[in-house]
């Protein structure tokens, strides 16, 4: 049997269906018979058909999305450097005080924005919620203590 335009739009309708679709409700709107209509899905391979377009829709949709985490990503880390530009010229004019706390923090969250392995991030999210600057002060010396002082008594 070869496959012509009727029966293409019959598949066609048969796929537009989606998950409940029925051979019968293809032969209630082409008006023929069920039997006639699952020798065209036998025939023509309906069931597979379906299969492979149901694949290569999510193949693209993920591929879509990839491209979509990607540009997020790019994004992001624009920003984040345009910030870090930014306090770096407040710092070099004297206009903000940051502490080394605050300086890891950016840093850190430039390394997130570049981290490629999503368990990577997920380390990095922990260790971000679970980060306390008090406990590291000892880390950071006396340079550290002096300007929390300095930002403290300005406040």
């Amino acid at each position: 049997m070869i496959e012509q335009e009727h029966h293409k739009k019959a598949f066609e309708f048969y796929y537009g269906l989606g998950e409940g679709r029925k051979y019968g409700q293809v032969a209630e709107e082409f008006g023929v018979s069920l039997g006639a209509v699952k020798l065209w899905g036998r025939s023509f391979g309906w069931k597979r058909r379906v299969g492979e377009r149901d694949a290569e829709i999510a193949k693209t949709l993920a591929h879509r999305n990839k491209e979509d985490a990607v540009e997020r990503l790019a994004r992001n880390r624009k920003i984040v450097k345009m910030g870090l530009v930014q306090v770096a010229k407040a710092i070099a004019e004297g206009k903000v005080k940051v502490t080394l706390a605050d300086l890891d923090r950016l840093v850190r969250l430039e390394e997130f924005l570049r981290e490629e392995d999503p368990q990577e991030r997920t380390r990095f999210v922990i260790e971000w919620k679970e980060y306390d600057p008090a406990e590291h002060s000892e880390e950071m010396g006396d340079e550290h203590h002096a300007s929390r002082a300095t930002t403290d008594e300005e406040d």
